[in-house]
């Protein structure tokens, strides 16, 4: 077997590649211009700040989805609907910026990473936390 792997083992791996990166990069760049200084009439987006935290590409570069988080994290299913109704208007500007062969199908989701961070960071911070982290470093000191 070659020390060089395909293409097709690293899609199956589920890794993403760097073009996948890359592309996921100049997508976000080219949303967030379009959200920042083209305005959208769906009455769910206006006035709304949100953020991109990340673009992630399929394999093929047909499908992208567009991790958001709207500011403060108010209003995330109304602004997920809102963008969902405006997908095709994104698409079409995201097409008009970015030069690729097929512009990706863009599917919005709600970002939980920030939530999770949190979470965890007041699990660390927990009195439980400290005793049993206590507990286990003593024991492993009298050994």
């Amino acid at each position: 077997m070659s020390a060089a792997r395909s293409k097709q083992e690293d899609a199956r791996d589920g890794i993403p590649s760097q073009r996948q990166y890359k592309v996921g990069e100049i997508i976000k760049k080219a949303l967030v211009e379009t959200l920042e200084r083209v305005e959208i009439r769906d009455p769910a987006l206006s006035g709304a700040s949100i953020t991109i935290s990340q673009v992630e590409i399929g394999p093929d570069l047909k499908l992208a989805r567009v991790f958001i988080m709207p500011l403060g994290g108010h209003n995330q299913e109304k602004v997920l609907e809102g963008l969902e109704r405006a997908t095709t208007f994104l698409r079409k500007n995201v097409a008009e910026r970015v030069a690729l062969k097929y512009t990706p199908r863009l599917i919005f989701k709600v970002d939980n990473a920030f939530d999770s961070s949190q979470h965890i960071d007041r699990l660390f911070k927990s009195p439980n936390y400290r005793i049993n982290q206590q507990s286990i470093s003593g024991k492993l000191r009298d050994k």
